[in-house]
């Protein structure tokens, strides 16, 4: 019996050590995101899956190499060949086209399918972005229901999401964005994406509604971007070339290197136009680089964004201007040549650490520099600004929960100096102010999978934001400096998810927003800081249901939601130049969304065709509930600069996989011009049409593309974006309008080396 059971225990042994352990990541090719509860199956059907973070383990034998085969829900599924104990392995998973609905998303705070989400998310994959061709955002970022990105000019653009961020005069507030987990949205809300080339980004997720539970101040949402990275192993290469109307001209080239150990990718651009309206010459350059670097447990991650723009200004113009010749500048700022430059750099490296099974940190530290000069009619100004922060993410996985806590802290300083304008030339020095913000924002969520089919979330977040004012300026016997402290915003998020089978899912949210005043609202006309002004905050409730149909070919997703906000900030105007921020009331904005997208072909049939019919849907109702501004009462009239809906349609045809035809047609309704709700816009629509061919050249798959087209086909002539609550001092009428192009014509080519 002894002898027995000797050699049993020495079997079981000797069986153990004949097995090695083998360890990896398994990680979207674009993004670089884990992918929670992929399958990996070994030849000897040994089987494993990956963690929160994407990590997994599985026992092997002793062989010199083994072929896993990985499967996940959305992607292609993949066989990869390995070594037993590689010094790092990461297996890259492809996103399969027609089930978008079951992509990878992080925006909301915790790696998850869109089907499991428990916010409003909307997700642009590679596919959705690289068949429009535009210098800014706008033509990509419109897919989505309920943003709206307005374009008054190249340099000159707002965003808004779901209504929020409409007040802003001249550029985009109330919004969070981040590239590659670098903030773009600097201390005091202000965000700008509209300079990034398009050519340049992977992927953009969007999460709608206040953001506050993870990301801080920010009441629309947020919107997360990453740079496109090598999707071949070894070297590639790319290059653009495109003109078009009005002395359009846009190139790059793109450089890129993958290996097992990691990625580098490196982009250029150049974008210049001559324009069509008087003094609006724009130009452009941009460099972005990326590097990541796997470790056995660690991927790294470099990212640097630089930004050269030299653009002039035509502003607004009234309603004659608009309708008789809409190619005219506002005499004001054509009589100074009114112009804006600058430079930004911004720079960050992350570590996304593996510290053990269901236990991850990701660290973060980023900087920025940025000098805008800007010559205006009435004054002449002159910043610069930089900033430095670091963001920590710890995740954490047991069973059925999932908890993400951290902290995001920067401080930023920005100096300004306002000089007297002679004609557009330099005068005398009017101010010179410094400004500290320090700001940081702390959060914990926590998921919750009681069951298979159920998901409950719960975020809350804590934000501390103060700034310092400094008078330097000798020329006269008053001192503006002062500090202020807002107090601490406490924000909650409630969210769930119930799957109705394997193709669709209910969500519902409630969560709590809020917004810090900017730097031009926190100053008084005679420029003392406003110690009175509040933060915007509110509440936002949606509720929806997204899934496929028709064996995946027809994706939807439909959301209602319902935003109430108090504090709201203001821009009050003492003269043309001169602007303040008050507290004026409470809003409410009820609203309905839907996206859609059908692949028309069969799978079978889209090997050398495709039919992809698209289409996205919002609609509004965004009023005044309590608002006094200067003795009136506003109270029940409709948010000025909002469209009461936006319609967005796409269709996407391509034939024995060359020829490629694309139209696409975007509805902008009705909008009030300003509070009274005396002035109204009647909105517009566009059609663009673009054609494509394509050929692969040689074995290695390189690749040329030719394409042209025609933006806004039937010519008509609409206003791009509305100043709301335009001035109109001296019996001069409101300047509203920023004319849109007109009928204009593009044509380019683009070369790939792989």
């Amino acid at each position: 019996m002894r002898n027995l059971i000797l050699t049993f225990t020495l079997s079981i042994l000797c069986s153990s050590a004949a097995l090695s352990q083998l360890s990896g990541r398994v990680i979207d090719s674009q993004t670089g995101a884990g992918l929670p509860g992929a399958t990996i199956l070994s030849d000897n059907d040994l089987r494993a899956s990956t963690n929160a973070d994407g990590y997994f383990s599985l026992p092997l034998k002793n062989e010199d190499r083994v072929n896993l085969r990985i499967s996940f829900v959305g992607y292609a599924p993949k066989i990869f060949e390995v070594s037993k104990s590689p010094s790092s392995l990461v297996l890259e998973m492809d996103p399969e086209i027609q089930t978008i609905q079951e992509i990878i998303v992080t925006v909301s705070g915790i790696t998850e399918s869109l089907l499991n989400s428990t916010g409003s998310v909307s997700s642009l994959t590679l596919q959705n972005l690289q068949v429009h061709n535009s210098i800014v955002l706008n033509d990509a970022i419109n897919q989505v229901p309920g943003l709206n990105m307005s374009g008054g000019g190249y340099n000159t653009n707002r965003l808004t999401i779901r209504g929020i961020g409409s007040r802003s005069p001249y550029g985009s507030n109330r919004i969070r964005a981040y590239l590659n987990d670098i903030p773009l949205t600097t201390g005091d809300g202000a965000t700008s994406i509209e300079e990034i080339d398009i050519a340049a980004i992977g992927r953009i997720e969007v999460l709608k509604g206040p953001s506050s539970a993870v990301y801080g101040s920010g009441l629309g949402g947020a919107i997360r971007m990453w740079s496109l990275q090598p999707s071949d192993d070894d070297f590639s290469f790319a290059f653009s070339s495109e003109a078009g109307s009005f002395g359009a001209f846009r190139s790059y080239l793109r450089a890129g290197h993958k290996s097992e150990k990691g990625a580098q990718s490196l982009f250029y651009s150049n974008s210049r136009s001559e324009g069509f309206r008087q003094n609006s010459r724009y130009t452009r350059n941009s460099l972005l680089f990326s590097s990541t670097r796997n470790l056995r447990n660690t991927g790294l991650k470099f990212s640097l964004l630089y930004t050269g723009v030299e653009a002039q200004i035509p502003s607004s113009v009234n309603l004659s201007s608009f309708s008789s010749d809409p190619r005219l500048a506002a005499p004001n700022w054509l009589a100074v040549k009114g112009f804006e430059q600058y430079r930004k750099l911004l720079a960050g490296i992350s570590a996304d650490t593996q510290l053990k099974p269901g236990l991850s940190n990701k660290l973060s530290v980023f900087t920025s520099f940025s000098d805008p000069y800007e010559s205006r009619p009435f004054n002449i100004l002159d910043e610069n600004s930089a900033s430095a922060g670091v963001q920590d993410h710890i995740h954490i996985s047991r069973g059925k929960f999932e908890i993400v806590a951290g902290a995001e802290a920067f401080l930023e300083g920005f100096n300004w100096k306002i000089f007297e304008t002679l004609q557009g030339e330099q005068g005398a020095l009017l101010a010179d102010n410094r400004e500290k913000r320090f700001y940081l924002n702390t959060f914990a969520l926590t998921r919750f999978k009681p069951e298979k089919n159920f998901t409950a979330e719960f975020g809350l977040n804590l934000n501390v934001l103060n700034y310092s004012l400094k008078d330097f300026f000798t020329g006269d016997s008053v001192d503006l400096g002062g500090k202020y402290r807002y107090n601490p915003v406490l924000s909650p998020r409630l969210g769930i998810n119930y799957r109705l089978g394997s193709q669709s899912s209910l969500h519902a949210s409630a969560g709590h927003g809020f917004s810090a005043p900017s730097l031009e609202e926190t100053l008084l006309p005679d420029g003392q800081i406003n110690t009175g002004l509040k933060p915007e905050t509110g509440w936002n409730f949606d509720t929806g249901i997204r899934g496929k149909s028709l064996f995946g070919r027809f994706s939807y997703d439909f959301t209602a939601y319902y935003i109430a906000l108090s504090n709201l900030l203001v821009t009050q105007r003492i003269s043309e130049e001169i602007f303040s921020g008050i507290n004026a009331g409470k809003t409410k904005h009820i609203g309905f969304e839907s996206f859609m997208s059908m692949e028309v072909f069969s799978p079978s049939i889209r090997e050398k065709h495709e039919l992809i019919l698209t289409s996205s849907f919002s609609v509004s109702k965004n009023s005044f509930v309590d608002f006094i501004d200067d003795n009136i009462s506003y109270s029940g009239n409709s948010l000025p600069g909002i469209p009461s809906s936006t319609f967005y349609n796409e269709i996407r045809l391509k034939l024995f996989s060359a020829y490629g035809i694309m139209m696409t047609h975007r509805f902008s309704g009705n909008q009030f011009m300003n509070d009274s709700n005396t002035s109204e816009y009647g909105g517009w629509q566009t059609i663009d049409l673009r054609l494509s061919f394509s050929r692969q050249i040689g074995e290695k798959q390189h690749r040329i593309q030719v394409y042209g087209g025609m933006k806004n086909l039937t010519d008509a002539n609409y206003a791009g974006m509305i100043l709301v609550n335009a001035p109109s001092f001296g019996g001069a009428a409101p300047r509203y309008y920023y004319p849109a192009l007109p009928r204009n014509y593009f044509g380019g080519v683009t070369l790939e080396f792989r």
